[in-house]
């Protein structure tokens, strides 16, 4: 693999971390095309387990953060913490 690509598929990884999860908006700090980060986890299972435990570690924070603001009376959050509970997926 090439030194450029690891290095990319480092600071995407880190982005990633940053951004929470948002692909898009990381990929567009990174310069890489979101064609090129799907790729990317479809060929390289590193890439791909590295990617997952971003997503395990973000959702949680995220999970975090809904709660404070349900606790807090925001109706937006108890809304999705009610469609979490139902076993929905969280719509961006």
């Amino acid at each position: 693999m090439r030194r450029r690509t690891v290095i990319k598929k480092k600071l995407v990884l880190k982005a990633l971390d940053r951004t929470l999860g948002d692909v898009t908006e990381s990929c567009r700090v990174c310069g890489i095309g979101k064609t090129q980060f799907y790729e990317w986890l479809k060929v390289d299972p590193e890439f791909a387990a590295e990617v997952e435990v971003v997503y395990g570690t973000t959702q949680k924070l995220k999970r975090a953060a809904l709660i404070v603001l349900a606790e807090q009376g925001n109706a937006t959050a108890i809304l999705k913490m009610n469609a979490i509970e139902r076993g929905q997926q969280e719509s961006k």
